[in-house]
């Protein structure tokens, strides 16, 4: 009959109960992340929720958005385990070390690294709204720009810039015009009106690629073009292959 020494007999114990732990803390830590809400802090007032494929937009701070620790990110670095407060219209950033954290582009719960995606945003130049011009009133704009922001980047990696334009010819005054709000892109000198309306101005607030899967999402804002809030409206859309896609929208 084989004979088993203690001192294996204790070894073997206690390799299994390491086993059983590891296999506990997993079962605990997966059922803590499946029960934990995903959020996404962009900017100042954004405060967006996900759950499963589906995203909603908060109308107020709860308890849970602040009980959570966020990955934050500025332009050039992360920071993990981020603590985050709300007050006068603004977000607060502490990391583990209690040092504030200021500049944040984004900052994000219970999800997969986010990346930020190159870009730049600025105002459309002469030249660009007399070829803009043409292009709307083609597609049945006739209204002339009053404000047009253009963003660019390469938003499906052929190493050519691709353009994002945001068009209204809203006023502060009233002019008695129709109102109209445009989003196109231009890509491979082809126009793409994404979204068209005579209510709310756009502005693209972020580009991020939110599920590392090499295709972005656009995010913007429908409503106040330069002081966001909570009653500002958000959207989300996935550029896959050049075609837009809407994943979340206002009424979401």
């Amino acid at each position: 009959m084989l004979k088993i020494q203690p001192k294996t007999v204790i070894f073997i114990i206690v390799v299994l109960v390491i086993i059983v732990g590891i296999i506990i803390i997993n079962v605990v830590n997966n059922k803590v992340n499946k029960d934990s809400n995903s959020y996404l802090i962009v900017g100042n007032s954004i405060i967006l929720e996900k759950k499963g494929n589906n995203w909603q937009q908060l109308s107020e701070i709860n308890d849970s958005v602040l009980e959570q620790k966020y990955t934050v990110k500025t332009a050039n670095k992360t920071y993990n385990d981020v603590s985050v407060s709300y007050a006068s219209n603004s977000w607060y950033y502490v990391d583990k070390n209690y040092k504030d954290i200021s500049n944040v582009v984004i900052a994000y719960s219970n999800m997969k690294d986010i990346n930020i995606v190159k870009h730049q945003t600025d105002w459309a130049t002469n030249s660009d709204l007399s070829v803009l011009q043409k292009v709307l009133e083609k597609n049945d704009v006739s209204d002339f720009l009053r404000q047009t922001r253009k963003t660019v980047l390469d938003y499906d990696g052929d190493g050519e810039k691709e353009y994002i334009y945001t068009t209204t010819n809203a006023s502060l005054s009233y002019t008695g015009e129709k109102e109209r709000n445009v989003i196109f892109a231009v890509n491979d000198g082809k126009i793409n009106i994404v979204e068209d309306n005579e209510e709310d101005p756009y502005m693209v607030m972020e580009i991020l690629d939110i599920d590392g899967d090499d295709t972005y999402e656009v995010i913007v804002s429908k409503g106040s073009i330069d002081i966001k809030t909570f009653d500002t409206c958000y959207q989300i859309y996935k550029i896959e292959k050049g075609t837009w896609k809407l994943i979340k929208d206002c009424q979401a």
